[in-house]
């Protein structure tokens, strides 16, 4: 086996390990020092005057019974110690020895293990010849000098046997000796499923550790694995740590292998041994921060001794900076001034304030200055004193600014001396356009290691006025990316809101992280994130393609579908999501965490952070301290997700990179970044940069978008999406729509998968037409965008279609059937439902013409909007309270209060969702019930009563509000396509910890109905009284198999009689559209005369309720009859009727059929 060196084969220095804490694989036993007996238990000390009086206990047991319970206790013991025979666990133990013998024995991973064993034998030689070491027992004297072990890596072979038996004994022990229910019944449940040893022991690990990742982070060769997770233990945070567990526990699974890119499939995805050979070597992060930080060094040292060199350079920007601010940064005299940072801070800040101020005026003002551009573009800036004066707070900075000036004066001796100080100079300098032409400027400030930004603030800082110094940022000033200007506009709204606004703004935003935080959520955008990786990934081959055929023509087109490098760059980021995740975070944050591309590392990992502080965190006062523990409250249980989002973004992110660089560069982003190059990338200079070529920051940019899209964190792309998503997040609307920025996102993304190429095809025939007057030029990158994800998408639904026509797919298109009595909902497993319903649309509409008999708009609304925006609820809720204002109809205030309760409930109880897995726990464990229950409780018409009953329901459903008994007590939920008519949630622990949603399948009649496109909600009872629907459903569901048995007998001689039909018939009517106009109404027909036939023998009185008789009576009169009752009994009565009562319903029933009966 491996042995794991930190940082592969760098040799680490002891004050680098004095922090390290040791990493201890969970599942592995924690030695601990037991106490000898030359090391006593510590005690506790005694007072003086302690009572040594012996007591004598009469009531304890003698010493012979005390023997005859040891006695019992030890054959207890050794009973609970035998190992346990199962003929499933040696299935399991078969099934996985298969899989590691197919993985890890064949002759390519042998190759493998042993070309990396050469690979580490030839670091090994480079290492002692870098040292000048001759002897591998001086290497590892040195080894362990430096903190290190002394065994010097090497590789072998994957021992599965001895994997085999840690697994099989880890669940032994599991089944003989566990007390935790949950453990017993998920072990049972994979062990009858036929699971090997291997999932089962990661799924066991991965439960009781971080199960977040359990299915995802699945690697192929052990030794990478724990590799990885050595690293992150000791050099991540919090999350990193948890990161590192997962990826122990689940070494050598492959249960995520199965889903996306399980075992050496990865390999043969990413690219051959070689690939992995150059990956492997190339990828190490800390040798690319250490050669950074050389050449950082390097360059101050240049610098310095130019500045040193050069005193009156030094002297006169100090002079010309005191100058034209009026601030002293300085003390000595004049020609021997020296910088000092209180005072420079100082000044920094009394500038600061003078632009924050300055930006501040009224928006009429500063529109008509033309201010609100500059605050967006510079205020990365200047709204940090410490930003704004870094080139003079920092010395090897400001050494920089003297050697620049300095080379400068040199090369441009003419430039110098004609205004009235030397800033002056370099101001005039930097906005003359040839010296930014030849890359001069570029390059020293390479040389030199200063970042463009703090060249600008030594030049522009020095403004006596805000409005001068906005006004010189403009003219020298790098423009920022356009998503960069439009955060920076954001966060400007949100920081302008009034306090009532903000507070509520913080109060939204702690609910819309409560509902995220769930475990299980963590787990389906996880899953979202690997259904959509592939798919960006084969994008991006065609992306790469459709440029060369742009820039390069055809014939380079087709080439860059049969190259290889394309598609392992293109596929790069999968590799670091689930290989290398590591090394990726450690790239990431190199790149990111620096002043120059602060917004882009923002936008990718502290949007809440920004957020929560535009919006009055830290404000002070009690309002701020409670918002404050709720958030951190809520951050901690956000962890899981923020996890899976990070690790999905960085792969992301940095795949996307190299893969860019090396196109648009024709650069190795990696090998760059290990030579210490990283301020050439920064810089844009021409040793890295083509001429022509796009920036670095835009490239980072695109990459950053790209990682955004992934987790539909994004700004949208359409502007009126934008202006909206930003409108309803300002302005409190996520009360209504929770996540808007995630359902544009996913509306484009939709939109681009069905038709996107149509956008760029539209205008490329518009150049055709117009001899190239409209629609000219290249295909843009969001022309290519939308062309592969068109493609992409057709060949989704494609697949979809080919499911949704083969004989094992289940009725409902949203269902996947998984085993002979489940099926598995994909609605939480975001874009999987959606392209399941298009194939379905498909199937319907091209095949079998029967779009018209299975579309329904609820249906279709649910699929590609969620449940908060069904067409016609707020136009139905102002009616209601229109009506309710008559006072004349009882109903209306009925259904008036249910509209508000259901909002109002609905609302309220999003607080408490992360509860929610605690209620599913207990079902796991069987502490709770896995009946589905109707907490419904029978209306009484009164508005005040059904609001609060409707308040209170959504707490019910999700078991919030009631003990187990409680729940148990309530009448279960009759399911019309169900058997016995009750359905139990099946695998809760799957939803639990991976967020499946498993159920139990319908019955065949019901299945059978759903191919017809009738719904269960369609066919069963419409009554208001949830008491009277359950019996009438009870009802229907004992003749609904009768109709169904006539409506297949006759659906044989239907399909007889189409077979004689004339092909011209044929032509025009196809076979299934033939057959649903016969069947159709034949069933819907019966079922409404089944209805009709339990109201007229009155099935409420099934319900010995005289109140509930009375009410279905009422309900069941028309709205005019209804309305002329209650006036009627007012008349008779001299007072309102009261909803609550029978008597008063009964008398309105017996007015209206009278009434009702006279008017015939």
């Amino acid at each position: 086996m491996v042995e794991f060196v930190p940082f592969d084969n760098e040799l680490k220095s002891k004050e680098d390990e004095e922090d390290t804490v040791e990493f201890v694989p969970f599942g592995k036993p924690i030695s601990v020092k037991e106490p000898t007996v030359q090391q006593p238990l510590q005690q506790e000390d005694y007072v003086k005057e302690q009572n040594t009086t012996p007591v004598t206990d009469l009531d304890a047991p003698t010493q012979e019974q005390m023997n005859k319970v040891f006695e019992v206790e030890k054959e207890d013991a050794e009973i609970a110690d035998e190992p346990v025979e199962d003929p499933r666990l040696d299935a399991a133990i078969a099934k996985t020895r298969e899989y590691y013998s197919q993985t890890m024995g064949d002759e390519e991973y042998l190759a493998a293990v042993e070309e990396r064993r050469l690979e580490l034998e030839e670091n090994t030689r480079v290492l002692m010849e870098r040292y000048g070491i001759t002897d591998e027992e001086q290497l590892k004297q040195m080894r362990v000098e430096r903190g290190l072990d002394a065994e010097i890596p090497t590789v072998e072979p994957f021992d599965y046997e001895a994997k085999i038996t840690e697994q099989s004994d880890y669940i032994r022990d599991y089944m003989s000796q566990t007390d935790n229910p949950i453990h017993r019944k998920l072990i049972d449940e994979m062990l009858d499923k036929g699971y090997g040893v291997n999932q089962i022991y990661g799924m066991m690990t991965a439960a009781e550790f971080t199960p977040l990742l359990g299915t995802a982070l699945a690697v192929e060769e052990v030794d990478d694995t724990l590799e990885l997770a050595s690293e992150l233990w000791r050099e991540g945070d919090l999350a990193d740590k948890g990161l590192a567990a997962s990826l122990t526990v689940l070494s050598g699974l492959e249960i995520a292998g199965t889903a996306i890119i399980g075992g050496k499939g990865a390999v043969k995805l990413l690219g051959s041994n070689n690939t992995k050979k150059l990956a492997r070597a190339k990828l190490n992060a800390r040798q690319a921060a250490e050669a950074g930080s050389e050449a950082a060094e390097e360059a101050a040292s240049k610098a310095k001794k130019v500045a040193e060199t050069n005193p009156e350079t030094k002297q006169a920007l100090i002079e010309a900076f005191e100058e034209r601010t009026g601030k002293i940064i300085s003390t000595g005299d004049k020609g021997n001034k020296v910088i000092d940072p209180t005072l420079a801070r100082k000044a920094g800040k009394e500038t600061s304030e003078e632009i924050q101020n300055y930006k501040n005026k009224p928006v009429k003002d500063t529109l008509e200055e033309g201010v609100v551009a500059q605050t967006v573009q510079f205020a990365h800036l200047t709204d940090d004193p410490d930003v704004l004066m870094s080139p003079l707070l920092k010395p090897e900075k400001f050494d920089a600014i003297v050697a620049i000036a300095t080379d400068l004066k040199k090369s441009n001796p003419e430039a110098f001396g004609k205004n009235k100080t030397i800033i002056d100079d370099l101001f005039e300098l930097s906005v003359d356009q040839e010296l930014f032409a030849d890359d001069k400027l570029n390059e020293l400030l390479t040389k030199y290691n200063i970042s463009y930004d703090d060249f600008v603030l030594s030049v522009v800082g020095s403004g006596s006025e805000a409005g001068k110094i906005l006004n010189k940022l403009s003219q020298i000033a790098k423009a920022r990316p356009v998503t960069a200007v439009n955060a920076a506009k954001e966060k400007a709204a949100k920081e302008a809101a009034g306090n009532i606004r903000k507070t509520f703004m913080r109060m939204e935003n702690v609910r819309r992280g409560a509902l995220v935080s769930q475990l299980a959520t963590a787990s389906r955008n996880l899953t979202s994130g690997m259904i959509r990786a592939p798919m960006e990934s084969l994008g991006n081959v065609m992306d790469e393609s459709l440029y060369r055929l742009s820039n390069d023509g055809l014939g380079s087109a087709v080439g860059a579908v049969f190259n290889g490098d394309v598609w392992t760059d293109s596929f790069r980021q999968m590799k670091y999501m689930f290989r290398n995740p590591v090394e990726a975070k450690k790239y990431t944050d190199l790149l990111l965490d620096r002043p120059e591309l602060g917004d882009q590392y923002d936008r990718m990992f502290n949007n809440l952070n920004e957020i929560q502080a535009l919006t009055g965190r830290g404000k002070g006062g009690v309002g701020d301290t409670i918002l404050t523990a709720l958030e951190d409250g809520v951050d901690i249980l956000n962890t899981p997700n923020r996890m899976q989002e990070y690790l999905i973004r960085r792969g992301a992110f940095f795949g996307e990179l190299e893969r860019l660089t090396r196109r648009e560069w024709d650069i190795d982003l990696i090998d760059t970044l290990n030579q210490g190059k990283i301020r050439d990338l920064l810089n844009d200079a021409k040793s890295v940069r083509p001429a022509g070529g796009r920036s670095f920051m835009d490239l980072v940019d695109d990459s950053v978008n790209r990682a955004l899209d992934l987790t539909y964190a994004k700004q949208p792309d359409l502007p009126p999406l934008q202006e909206l998503s930003s409108f309803i997040t300002r302005n409190g609307l996520t009360v209504v729509m929770p996540f808007p920025r995630f359902m544009f996102n996913s509306m484009e993304l939709l939109g681009q998968y069905a038709g996107g190429a149509s956008i760029p095809i539209t205008r490329k025939m518009a150049s055709l037409v117009t001899g190239g007057k409209v629609g000219k030029g290249k295909l843009t990158a969001k022309d290519r965008q939308r062309i592969q994800r068109n493609i992409m998408g057709w060949a989704a639904i494609g697949a979809a279609y080919q499911y949704r026509t083969s004989d094992g797919a289940n009725p409902d298109y949203k269902m996947l059937n998984t085993s002979e009595g489940e099926m598995l909902d994909t609605t939480p497993q975001y874009p999987l439902r959606q392209f399941l319903y298009l194939g379905e649309a498909a199937k319907r509409l091209f095949r079998d013409g029967t779009m018209g008999d299975w579309f329904n708009i609820r249906e279709f609304q649910d699929t590609f909007l969620g449940v908060n925006l069904r067409t016609g609820v707020g136009n139905v809720f102002v009616e209601e309270v229109a009506d309710l204002a008559t006072g004349l109809d009882l109903t209306k205030g009925e259904s008036s209060a249910k509209l508000l309760g259901g909002a109002l409930g609905n609302y309220l109880s999003t607080w408490l969702v992360p509860f929610a897995q605690v209620v599913e726990g207990q079902r796991a464990a069987g502490l709770r019930g896995t009946e589905y229950k109707d907490v419904r409780e029978d209306p009484d018409l009164g508005f005040w009563s059904t609001l609060g009953n409707e308040v209170k329901r959504p707490f019910d459903q999700r078991g919030f509000s009631m003990l187990p008994s409680t729940e148990e007590q309530l009448p279960e939920r009759e399911f019309l396509y169900a058997e016995d008519g009750t359905k139990n949630r099946t695998n809760v622990l799957s939803r639990v910890i991976f967020g499946l949603n498993f159920q139990e399948r319908d019955a065949q009649y019901g299945e059978y109905l759903k191919s017809k496109g009738m719904q269960e909600w369609e066919l069963g009872s419409k009554s208001r009284v949830p008491n009277i629907q359950r019996i009438e459903n009870k009802e229907l569901r004992k003749h609904i198999p009768t109709i169904v048995d006539i409506a297949k007998n006759m659906e044989t001689y239907v399909r007889q009689a189409y077979e004689s039909k004339p092909s011209e018939f044929k032509a025009e009517v196809t076979e299934e559209q033939y057959v649903n106009s016969e069947i159709i109404p034949l069933i819907k027909t019966q079922v409404n005369n089944l209805k009709r036939d339990l109201r007229e023998t009155g099935m409420e009185y099934m319900s010995n309720d005289p109140y509930l008789i009375s009410q279905t009576q009422y309900r069941r009169m028309s709205p005019d009859i209804r309305k002329y009752a209650t006036v009627k009994f007012i008349e008779r009565n001299g007072r309102s009727p009261d909803g609550s009562n029978a008597s008063d319903l009964q008398e309105m029933v017996t007015i209206g059929k009278a009434y009702k009966k006279s008017i015939r």
